[in-house]
């Protein structure tokens, strides 16, 4: 092979390498815009989130404990040597196993939106405080020419000066806050968290009848549990006979069942104490979401107003800023009224085993 030859196929080769890297360049660049225009098209909304709780460990672990209850059960059915006792054990396993994987399902729903309102809520405090501290930098900035033409003293200076410090401090607190809450929430869904979707106010359903509540604490597995024991007892009770029983045996049985009974209604009694509580918290939620609601319209209209008469030139920009302020600090506290409510309505369900009609996600 000639030199020229030899030559020819070596540039070949370069080119070849050289679009072969151009590809390569190209294909990552691809990659990185598509990815990056996925994230900034991707929201997360509520029920995205709440439809992550089946993948929380609690839920997992309470499903696996479903799966071999309901095994175990199949087998104690299969099995024509297996006594009465043994086929109600089972059985009851598999009630008390659904039970509590539905338990574990409220809860698992109620920690994803408490931390889905905590961030936020933190990002509304981020943007007030942002606003507050460009807020009280034009204040000091005022301040400052009002001193030098004579109309403050130097202490007014000193005091928007420490103003302004307050309002950074709070501004890089809400930071650390926002950052805190988005790692919560990321944690709790197992998933990247770039922006968050409001909650629609369709999430905010109506109290149920408090007698509903009370008639679902039957699916606690705490009374259930409890109550199952009732049923034992009262089958030990059943499956003795003087024939072949002492009295002894059949009175022990029969004080077994009593304070299975007993059990029964001191724990009954404590959920509805339990569970009145939190109905009462969700009847006082909705209260001063109400409240705060009518406080954030005043807000709304007096903005309005300042609005035209800065307009009109009857005011200037730091005073209508200052009704901004106002109104801002009104939308954060209606914000976070609206997602107590909802709190509140998620404790309820998870405290109840009450189904509320859009909110379990699963």
């Amino acid at each position: 092979m000639n030199t020229v030859t030899k030559s020819k196929i070596q540039n070949r080769r370069f080119e070849n390498q050289k679009r072969t890297l151009f590809d390569f360049r190209f294909w990552i660049f691809s990659l990185f815009l598509l990815s990056f225009v996925f994230a900034q098209d991707t929201q997360l909304t509520l029920p995205d989130a709440l439809a992550t709780s089946n993948n929380r460990s609690s839920v997992v672990t309470a499903q696996l404990a479903l799966n071999d209850a309901t095994v175990a059960l199949s087998r104690t059915q299969a099995d024509p040597l297996a006594l009465r006792l043994e086929r109600t054990q089972a059985s009851q396993k598999v009630t008390l196993s659904q039970a509590q994987l539905d338990e574990a399902k409220y809860k698992a729903v109620q920690d994803i939106t408490s931390g889905y309102t905590q961030l936020l809520e933190a990002q509304a405090a981020l943007n007030l405080s942002t606003f507050a501290r460009d807020l009280s930098n034009q204040n000091l900035q005022i301040t400052t020419i009002r001193r030098d033409k004579g109309s403050a003293t130097d202490l007014e200076v000193q005091e928007a000066q420490n103003a302004l410090e307050d309002a950074e401090n709070n501004l890089a607190s809400s930071e650390q806050g926002v950052a805190l809450a988005k790692t919560n929430l990321e944690g709790l869904v197992a998933m990247p968290v770039l922006t968050l979707a409001p909650i629609p106010d369709e999430a905010l359903v109506p109290l149920p009848a408090l007698e509903t509540v009370l008639v679902n604490l039957d699916k606690l597995p705490a009374l259930l549990q409890v109550n199952q024991g009732i049923e034992l007892a009262q089958l030990g009770v059943d499956l003795l006979d003087p024939s072949y029983a002492s009295k002894s045996q059949i009175d022990t049985a029969q004080l077994q069942l009593e304070t299975a009974q007993t059990s029964s209604s001191e724990v009954r009694r404590g959920l509805e104490l339990q569970a009145r509580t939190f109905y009462n918290q969700a009847s006082t939620a909705s209260e001063t979401l109400n409240i705060r609601q009518v406080a954030l319209q005043n807000a709304l209209e007096r903005e309005g107003l300042e609005k035209q008469r800065l307009d009109a030139g009857l005011i200037a920009d730091i005073g209508y800023k200052q009704t901004q302020l106002a109104t801002k600090q009104a939308e954060l506290a209606a914000l976070q009224a609206k997602h107590a409510y909802l709190n509140a309505l998620m404790a309820l369900q998870a405290g109840t085993m009450t189904p509320l009609e859009g909110l379990y996600g699963f």
